[in-house]
């Protein structure tokens, strides 16, 4: 999985250059279509048309989705992180206009991998203060990745429903399940809580004062992976597939060895045998 889950690149180069008339003009019939437009310098309005391409076809059965781990779902989940986020995310939160389709596209083991791997290095430059850009600080990028990360994962439903776009858009079964261990891996083996605690200590470190996210503290974070097995649990206990996706979810989870943890996961049993 590692393999798909790897950036092109971790710089973000915002040059001030006129944007190519026929890249704003194009018409998104395809994820290609939609890469280009992204990887381009769009503005507001063609961001909004891309994305909204992007979330429509996800929600179809047959559509294009970032969860399949091919390589232009890579390269449009590494554009969007790169790219889109810096420049557009404070304004698609502020008007509130496609910032759920943008969201969407990252509730996924593809989209969740381009956050991290583009912390990792923003974290580095905000340690050794350096900038990631003529514009703004490594700071300032990692607030905004952090609560694309937070509306991503936020909620007790979110990994079924992670788990139910991995078997609606993915038809190969061993593909299927190597994409779940991804998740797994990501949220349940500590990589998301850990990532985002180093973050949280680097802008502590420049001096930037903010209410932490919960996606650093241990004890909530095990209690929201709790509630996502719980429900996970509760809702899909006649289906083998998803007691054994939650199964081997919990099973991951339990080495994180948080108390809150342990009463969600007890919570579950008592709910899948009532």
């Amino acid at each position: 999985m590692d393999d798909f889950l790897t950036p092109v690149s971790t710089t973000v180069k915002r040059p001030k250059e006129s944007i190519p008339e026929q890249v704003q003009n194009l018409v998104i019939t395809s994820p290609e279509d939609a890469l280009e437009v992204l990887k381009n310098k769009p503005d507001l309005k063609a961001v909004g048309n891309a994305l909204n391409y992007l979330a429509v076809e996800s929600y179809k059965k047959d559509g294009f989705h970032l969860v399949n781990p091919a390589p232009l779902s890579t390269l449009i989940a590494h554009t969007l992180v790169t790219a889109i986020l810096p420049d557009f995310w404070r304004i698609l939160k502020k008007t509130n206009e496609h910032r759920k389709q943008f969201v969407r596209l990252f509730s996924n083991p593809n989209g969740l991998g381009a956050i991290m791997n583009r912390l990792r290095p923003l974290i580095d430059d905000c340690r050794q203060k350096k900038s990631v850009s003529n514009m703004r600080d490594s700071s300032s990028h990692i607030e905004d990745i952090i609560e694309v990360l937070d509306a991503v994962l936020v909620g007790d439903r979110t990994s079924i429903e992670i788990w139910n776009d991995i078997q609606g858009h993915v038809k190969n079964s061993i593909q299927s399940k190597l994409i779940w261990k991804e998740y797994v891996a990501q949220v349940a083996s500590g990589r998301v809580l850990s990532i985002v605690a180093e973050a949280e200590d680097a802008l502590k470190g420049k001096g930037v004062s903010r209410t932490e996210c919960w996606l650093a503290s241990g004890s909530q974070y095990a209690f929201w992976l709790g509630q996502n097995i719980a429900v996970f649990m509760k809702d899909d206990n006649s289906v083998e597939a998803s007691l054994l996706a939650a199964t081997e979810m919990g099973g991951k989870a339990l080495f994180l060895g948080y108390t809150g943890l342990y009463f969600f996961i007890q919570l579950s049993s008592f709910l899948t045998s009532g």
